[in-house]
């Protein structure tokens, strides 16, 4: 085989692993209250991370906290539960792990404090139970649970049995809370799980039967979700058919940060408050015990008013124009975007009341009015919807394309696939692409060659083909590798003046009755 070595390789086009061009958008911490932008802040500067990431995982968390108390009601017929699944992306070391850590810390103690009482109070029930005569003696109440960190829908319905209020899916790599989905999986068998998933999203009823009898009932599964991904490991998920999961997440993917010392850091005090406000509020029928099950634990409607009515309907007639453009799992995406303004308009209010605990009079938010829609359309326009573009940019590619990109992304990680000639130059070929199962769609040799071919034509490779050992036989389908690639740089991002201060809040309403365009400048 002649010596590519020697052979002069053109440029290669970098864009076929390209990442993102722009600049993520900007969170709009204008959205919060003082105390809690202040704190986000704070949380910012103590771990020298983007705000972004302490800012989405203020949702889950204060959602965890609060329970299924609270919905929001945009009519007799639909009513949002608070619920927010939200998904950070970060590399291994840019400090996405405290930035979460710091939100979640107050939650545990929480519950670290409610087992406590818990533990407390059964030693007591213990102890009294051994002068009682059987009969008589008194049951030890459930153990209180918020957080979970193993996902599978048996443990989360055990746990629901007895916490009706809900709680919280965390973990530090979400991924391992979603392959928790296959524990049980068997050869070609599924585990429902994920079905199980999609319908706590919604925080729907649930039933288990097993051999037509019924085992297990929720009235109402409710549970937020939350955990950081890496880049590459996010492609995993892409692979997966499109069963509406992926889409019920918020993604938050901002750029990450130089290194930097702190000059002020962060004790969770206000947050754990807050946290424990949102927790003080109980279910509309709150001690009542009679009635079926099916009747107790009602959540407080927080109706919309009429102008709150008015500016969420503009809001979608928009997001209906907008989404009719689209396509892929995206336009799955935009097809929840009326319930998050709901939930984000009925949580924001909540985080404003439960922002002030030493204000015992003031009374917790009954309504949705209009300038919380329009915090919430802000908050999902304008940071939410252009983010998740981004997320789902490789999704868009067509299956030829998105192989091609997988490829590559091998070739530059100098994975197992590649082989080394005697001259140096470095091969890759057919068979070790398919039978590396890098890519589910890369299963035959034919799907392969479709996918290597926008690397030849992209200067990337050059066909190395030769028969084994130059004996008769079959050729080798192998390519040599351009070592330019390795040169050029695969990320390229737009310059941007620098945000040293956070723009001017934009003004949500110009002037009386005029309603704000939902997707300002945003091409959805």
């Amino acid at each position: 085989m002649a010596s590519d070595a020697t052979i002069n390789w053109p440029d290669p086009d970098m864009s076929l692993v390209r990442g993102r061009e722009v600049r993520p958008p900007r969170f709009p911490l204008e959205i919060f209250s003082d105390e809690w932008r202040g704190t986000i802040e704070l949380i910012g500067q103590a771990t020298n991370t983007p705000s972004d990431w302490a800012a989405s995982a203020v949702f889950p968390v204060a959602s965890a906290a609060l329970g299924n108390v609270r919905r929001v009601s945009a009519h007799r017929e639909w009513n949002e539960p608070l619920i927010f699944w939200v998904m950070i992306f970060g590399i291994s070391g840019d400090g996405k792990s405290p930035a979460l850590e710091k939100v979640v810390a107050p939650l545990e103690e929480i519950e670290d404090d409610l087992l406590s009482e818990w533990e407390h109070e059964k030693k007591e029930i213990e102890k009294a139970n051994e002068l009682l005569p059987e009969g008589e003696q008194k049951s030890i109440p459930p153990m209180p649970e918020i957080i979970v960190q193993d996902a599978t829908a048996e443990r989360v319905v055990k746990m629901l049995q007895y916490n009706p209020r809900g709680g919280l899916a965390w973990a530090d790599e979400i991924m391992a809370l979603i392959r928790a989905f296959d524990r049980y999986r068997g050869k070609g068998k599924a585990t429902g799980d994920e079905e199980f998933w999609l319908m706590a999203f919604g925080g729907r009823r649930w039933k288990r039967t097993r051999m037509l009898e019924v085992e297990a009932v929720v009235v109402r599964l409710w549970f937020s979700m939350m955990g950081g991904i890496q880049p590459d490991v996010f492609t995993e998920l892409l692979t997966r058919p499109n069963n509406g999961f992926l889409p019920r997440f918020l993604y938050s993917y901002p750029e990450a940060l130089p290194p930097s010392w702190p000059t002020q850091f962060y004790s969770h005090t206000f947050i754990k408050r807050a946290l424990l406000r949102l927790r003080s509020l109980d279910f509309a029928d709150a001690g009542y015990n009679g009635g079926p099950a099916e009747e107790r634990n009602q959540p407080v409607l927080m109706k919309l008013t009429d102008k709150a009515v008015e500016r969420f309907q503009a809001f979608r007639n928009r997001r209906y124009e907008n989404q009719a453009t689209t396509g892929g799992l995206y336009q799955t995406w935009l097809g929840k975007a009326d319930g998050y303004v709901l939930r984000f308009a009925g949580m924001l209010p909540l985080l404003d009341w439960a922002a002030k605990p030493d204000d015992m009079k003031l009374p917790p938010p009954s309504v949705v009015n209009e300038t919380d829609i329009d915090r919430g359309v802000e908050l999902f326009t304008k940071y939410y919807a252009p983010m998740a573009q981004q997320v789902f940019g490789e999704a868009a590619l067509n299956p030829v394309e998105y192989g091609a990109r997988i490829i590559a992304k091998n070739i530059l990680k100098l994975s197992r696939l590649i082989t080394t000639d005697e001259d140096g130059t470095r091969i890759i070929g057919v068979d070790k692409i398919r039978r590396g199962r890098i890519l589910h769609t890369l299963n035959t040799a034919e799907a392969v060659r479709d996918s290597v071919m926008p690397l030849v034509r992209s200067g990337w490779l050059r066909d190395a083909s030769a028969r084994k050992g130059n004996k008769k036989g079959r050729m080798r389908e192998e390519y040599a590798i351009n070592p330019k690639v390795f040169e050029a740089p695969a990320v390229v991002v737009k310059s941007s003046p620098p945000t040293e201060a956070a723009p001017p809040a934009p003004e949500a309403q110009n002037h009386e009755g005029d309603i704000i365009d939902p997707f300002p400048g945003l091409k959805l």
